[in-house]
């Protein structure tokens, strides 16, 4: 639908793909050199497979937050609308600042995914939009730039919270997990981060794996000053929110964003928090939690500890047990299971 919409157009001029997941509509509309705005490390490295095995130019990808920086304005917008309406506020003032006076913006979606919440935040921001009639389920918002339209730069949002005896601000930008309260099986893990930096001994490596807002690795940092921390999730939105959090709180972190570790040295780090995600787009995924431990155990050293928080339904513990030979069951709760492995 959305690239019919721009199909129907005779110049579409200077085009921004926003979202993308996995190149679709960027290789579809390669001839018009579009430019592309990227929050997933996993998006750009799927995007650049297809672009590749389609016979077209990679494009230089963007932060979709760096998007008012750009030197030249776009005649068109075409994203995947969100899922989180944080996420959509954001872009929204990223985009609108990135394009020029009447220029068309198109959001693709599917229909149920589309709440009614999100209408009355597009019409707040442009006054007027057009929303097509569904079709297989999914439907097309079309709206035009005006000058007027302005948003409020809010983001990222900072929260005062308390985790493991420290009190510090805690940043998000639009759409990050848990976004602006801290999650109750991240405060679960956080409560153990004490004795797992004991056991792994002062100034060691810490890493901080799909951080979200980095309170783990930041709360690891305040804890033991001289570890090094290290902070690694595959959404640029998640890297600045937990930067900001370490920053705000006067720990020193070094970011990765990555969704795999292949650019981390094996048998480097002493110490993984994690608490990994199990959905996406599609609905629940195993695949990225799997991942996620065995890159864990590559880049652990020998003696090092991968310390895992997730949902009891799960049974992450029974697969981690699989990864590393043995996991231990370190906190039981009705709903949150924390499981401790060692690297052999």
């Amino acid at each position: 639908m959305l690239l019919e919409r721009l199909a129907a157009r005779d110049t579409p001029g200077r085009v921004l793909v926003v979202d993308d997941a996995y190149g679709a509509l960027a290789v579809s509309l390669a001839a018009s050199s579009p430019t592309v705005a990227l929050d997933s490390w996993t998006a750009r490295a799927a995007s650049t497979t297809n672009h590749e095995r389609n016979a077209c130019a990679t494009p230089g990808f963007v932060d979709p937050l760096d998007l008012q920086a750009m030197p030249d304005r776009f005649d068109v917008a075409v994203l995947r609308m969100p899922r989180a309406l944080g996420r959509l506020d954001e872009l929204l003032g990223s985009i609108s600042a990135a394009m020029s006076p009447g220029a068309a913006v198109y959001f693709g979606g599917m229909a149920k995914r589309m709440p009614g919440s999100m209408f009355v935040r597009l019409e707040t921001v442009y006054g007027e939009i057009d929303v097509s009639r569904a079709w297989r389920k999914a439907r097309v918002i079309s709206a035009s730039v005006t000058p007027s339209i302005h948003t409020e730069p809010r983001w990222p949002v900072w929260t005062a919270i308390e985790l493991a005896g420290h009190d510090f601000e805690m940043a998000a930008h639009g759409g990050v997990f848990s976004g602006e309260r801290l999650d109750p099986a991240t405060r679960l893990l956080g409560g153990h981060v004490a004795s797992l930096l004991e056991r792994v001994g002062a100034g060691g490596r810490v890493m901080d794996l799909g951080c979200g807002t980095g309170v783990l690795g930041t709360v690891a940092g305040r804890l033991d000053p001289t570890a090094d921390i290290v902070l690694v999730d595959d959404s640029v939105a998640a890297i600045r929110s937990a930067a900001a959090t370490a920053e705000q709180s006067g720990v020193s972190a070094e970011s990765v964003h990555a969704g795999r570790l292949d650019q981390v040295a094996s048998a480097s780090v002493d110490l993984v928090l994690c608490n990994p995600p199990f959905h996406d787009d599609r609905g629940q995924n195993d695949e990225i939690a799997w991942t996620m431990f065995h890159d864990a155990r590559r880049v652990l050293r020998r003696g090092g500890l991968l310390a895992v928080v997730a949902n009891r339904h799960l049974g992450h513990h029974a697969r981690l047990r699989k990864v590393f030979g043995r996991a231990d069951v370190v906190s039981n709760d009705p709903s949150f299971v924390v499981t401790v492995a060692e690297r052999a």
